[in-house]
């Protein structure tokens, strides 16, 4: 559940090339679910996708304890470690050096203005975090 979830949470930003990526992604997570028998995990890789960038956690902390974990893990990579999540410094930095970024948050910049140029952001949802 987690390695499909955690494999589909942002593949939309590539596969549909969109900035509001989250349902594509869940589509395409639900298309490869029901392919490969793994249909009653859909709601809560549904859940943990849908959720991963909520700036609030209030409502997280009632469901599965998967998809907190899911979204506090993922706001950590994403903020660079200022999330701090549940692991000490040193251990992110080992983290963080064995996972290296790679250009991630710039391409995400990237994309971003890049649809802000062409004005399609105009014509997308909300940033994913505050849907």
């Amino acid at each position: 559940v987690l390695a499909v979830a955690a494999a589909f949470h942002d593949i939309g930003l590539w596969t549909d090339d969109r900035i509001d990526y989250l349902d594509p992604s869940i589509q395409r997570m639900e298309e490869y679910a029901r392919d490969t028998g793994r249909d009653a995990h859909i709601p809560l890789m549904r859940d943990m996708i849908a959720l991963h960038h909520k700036v609030t956690t209030a409502p997280l902390t009632t469901m599965d304890p998967l998809i907190l974990a899911f979204h506090d893990a993922d706001s950590s990579a994403f903020t660079f470690g200022l999330v701090p999540f549940d692991m000490t410094t040193p251990y992110r930095a080992n983290v963080a050096k064995e996972l290296p970024n790679e250009g991630f948050h710039t391409f995400l910049v990237g994309r971003t203005m890049r649809h802000f140029a062409s004005g399609q952001l105009l014509e997308l949802g909300p940033a994913p975090m505050f849907v």
